[in-house]
């Protein structure tokens, strides 16, 4: 009787120890991304998540400001997290077989031809995060290859990307831009007068500006921190019947490129809006 006295009182003890760390936990998270909603004070359209049906509870949450989680306004920020284990699927597409994994969202009804559509959000790295490059080199495709944003023009038969957001530890973040809806990329642009080391533990500024067009009439403008780092004009931006969306998020490719097994990953976007006009 003792005994079962004992076991039951640690039992308890234990449990309440858990139940406060993760109250603890939690009084850091006001929501989890809701697909198909606005995430409130922080994007101005509805988004949808990537394989919703199957990413972690942890993958993309709003965080409250503190010492643990930074915010650029409002107190708040999206934080998405990819763990080492993790991948996803959904109808069309399995990660866990195709060596990749993410957690994305994105601008759930994107902006179609003859408009005019700035895309702003401001991204934060830890000092901490941990992505490792099986080759340092942004030429070379052989290796692992980490996107924390993309720019993407899609028709119900077709996907591609005018720009990558992607990470090196040697390059720090850079531009990967393609003109052709093809994989190919045509231009890397780096981000001037920012080392990859100071470019962690800040938020950065990031604005894409696209007059959306099938025709050769559509042009394309990157920002970051408001300043003017890539323009092509008479430049096609989107196929016929197409549209224009943004996905921010961490999207891992050639895992199995790795140098070693890597940690959790994690990174931070705020104040992301999207303002559209005609043309």
């Amino acid at each position: 009787m003792k005994k079962l006295l004992f076991v039951l009182v640690l039992f308890f003890f234990t449990n309440q120890s858990m139940a406060e760390s993760i109250d603890f936990n939690k009084n850091e998270i006001i929501e989890q991304c809701q697909h198909g909603k606005v995430l409130p004070k922080i994007t101005t359209f509805k988004i949808n998540i990537a394989h919703h049906k199957t990413t972690s509870e942890d993958g993309c949450l709003i965080v409250k400001e503190n010492n643990n989680n930074p915010a650029k306004s409002n107190q708040r920020s999206v934080k998405i997290t990819v763990h080492p284990d993790f991948c996803s699927r959904d109808e069309g597409w399995n990660d866990c077989t195709t060596d990749r994994s993410r957690v994305e969202f994105y601008d759930a009804e994107g902006v179609k031809s003859n408009k005019k559509v700035v895309y702003d959000y401001s991204i934060y790295i830890p000092k901490d995060m941990d992505i490792i490059q099986s080759d340092n080199s942004i030429e070379k495709y052989n290796q692992n290859v980490v996107i924390l944003s993309q720019l993407n023009t899609t028709t119900t038969t077709m996907y591609k990307s005018l720009v990558y957001l992607r990470w090196t530890d040697s390059d720090g973040l850079f531009f990967e831009t393609f003109d052709k809806f093809n994989w190919k990329v045509s231009k890397r642009t780096k981000i001037p007068n920012l080392s990859p080391e100071s470019q962690k533990g800040r938020w950065i500024d990031i604005s894409y500006e696209v007059e959306v067009h099938p025709n050769k009439k559509g042009k394309l403008k990157i920002y970051a921190d408001n300043k003017l780092v890539y323009e092509r004009y008479n430049h096609r931006t989107i196929k016929k019947y197409g549209k224009i969306s943004l996905k921010l998020g961490i999207y891992n490719y050639f895992l199995s490129k790795m140098k070693h097994p890597r940690s959790s990953q994690y990174v931070y976007y705020d104040n992301i809006k999207k303002t559209v006009t005609s043309f």
